[in-house]
């Protein structure tokens, strides 16, 4: 099977951005001037907890295989006592899925997605508003052509299947385009979601080939407003989503902000925007307390979690995946921004790329890589959970095909007491997986 890295590659967009973030070398400079947090003993230096490395209790629910669709990488949405989830490929058309899983393991896909302006490529999973799942599309739309694969769309379908609608087609200008792979969100009775792509706020965006990004709002039963459009540079592009709280958007860019990392690529960025569309960088991350924010956020007792796809200067990642495994990262409304966790890849996994989820006051998440071991040195990824004062310990350590799962991206699902997720790839057919295990 190809490595995720190479999977990932999924339109023009995807391949100039991931091209970048994930093939660097270990001797390029140092991103910028290191600046110290603000809560200094959140550090998370304190070594994982390390259990066997299938836990007993932990279960693989499902494999893809080609025809149910393939490669999963969005999180999970419990809705009437089953699980709802995407696949970036597969299903009856290849253009990937939406399926519906029992909890016995027992799946049906609700819809295969045709390649066209009906969208396809499903990267932020679904979510439930009004009884209805709505989600987005990295491809399809008005713009569609073999060569660019259009902008993507908003859709809309019923839990059986039926009705599916597209709600706003992306046409690559100040709507956005290529939607991030954070589901959307409720608030007030309206959805809102980011596009990684597109807009045309300053000459910077506008003369880029994929633009810088915008934050968005649905409002029922069609119509679609930006609510604002990054501006590149300091400001931030590439946003990851959206979360609210106290009636705020707040979210991540993975690239942009004060400092540069490699390939002169700023490290990423923490915003807020108000519905109205005032926006304020709270943090612009510099490299040593993580870079490259690949994930939204979560939020825990009024403060915002998340996770760095690089940083944190961790030696054991310093040739692998460059300067740093990793980290989780705390942060106040007002912008107080600590440490929480930096990845090792010793025992502990490296290469958070997928949002965090809070249950009961502790911080659970997945490492697409690590530990390493004899049949694999990059290590087949991990769960773990966090607490905010920084005590992480190892739930699973993937072993790959053919008996369970790797690569996991997708953030985790609560449902029922236990936790649900998705592998990228690994599985019986090397397709990806569903799985779950207690918290």
């Amino acid at each position: 099977m190809e490595t995720s890295i190479h999977s990932k590659l999924r339109s023009a967009f995807y391949f100039s951005r991931l091209n970048l973030a994930w093939f660097v070398a270990a001797a390029l400079a140092s991103c910028g001037q290191w600046q110290p947090p603000l809560d200094a003993a959140a550090g998370g230096f304190a070594r994982a907890h390390r259990p066997n490395r299938l836990a007993p209790s932990y279960q693989l629910l499902y494999s893809f295989s080609g025809n149910g669709g393939s490669y999963p990488d969005s999180r999970l949405a419990y809705v009437g006592g089953r699980l709802y989830g995407t696949t970036y490929q597969g299903g009856a058309y290849g253009g990937g899925t939406i399926f519906a899983l029992e909890p016995d393991g027992k799946m049906r896909i609700v819809h295969s997605f045709q390649r066209g302006a009906g969208g396809f490529g499903p990267g932020a999973g679904v979510t439930e508003f009004n009884g209805k799942l709505f989600g987005t599309t990295i491809h399809g739309g008005k713009r569609h052509d073999a060569q660019h694969h259009s902008d993507g769309v908003v859709f809309s379908i019923s839990t059986s299947g039926a009705n599916y609608r597209v709600i706003h087609r992306f046409l690559g200008g100040q709507d956005g385009a290529f939607p991030s792979r954070s589901p959307l969100i409720v608030l007030n009775g309206r959805l809102y979601g980011a596009t990684e792509g597109y807009s045309s706020s300053t000459s910077q965006c506008a003369s880029s080939e994929f633009g810088c990004g915008t934050v968005f709002e649905i409002i029922p039963p069609r119509k679609l407003r930006t609510i604002y459009s990054f501006g590149g540079g300091r400001d931030g592009y590439a946003p990851m989503g959206v979360v609210a709280l106290d009636g705020t958007l707040y979210g991540t860019t993975e690239f942009g902000g004060m400092h540069e990392c490699p390939y002169q690529i700023g490290c990423g960025t923490i915003f807020s925007v108000t519905l109205s569309g005032a926006k304020r960088r709270l943090y612009s991350f510099n490299g040593k307390y993580g870079y490259w924010p690949m994930a939204g956020l979560a939020v825990l007792g009024g403060a915002l979690y998340g996770d760095t796809s690089r940083g944190g200067i961790s030696q054991a990642c310093i040739y692998y995946v460059s300067r740093g495994c990793g980290t989780i990262f705390g942060i106040t409304t007002s912008g107080n921004f600590h440490v929480v966790y930096r990845f090792k890849r010793d025992h502990d996994g490296a290469t958070p790329v997928a949002a965090l989820l809070a249950v009961k006051g502790t911080l659970y998440g997945t490492t697409q890589y690590g530990p390493p071991d004899g049949g694999s040195p990059k290590g087949e990824g991990t769960v773990f959970s966090v607490t905010t004062g920084g005590h992480e310990v190892v739930l699973h350590e993937f072993e790959g095909p053919p008996k369970d799962g790797e690569d996991p991206e997708a953030a985790l699902a609560n449902a029922g007491g236990r936790l649900y997720g998705t592998t990228y790839g690994g599985g019986a057919s090397e397709r990806g997986t569903v799985f779950s295990i207690p918290p």
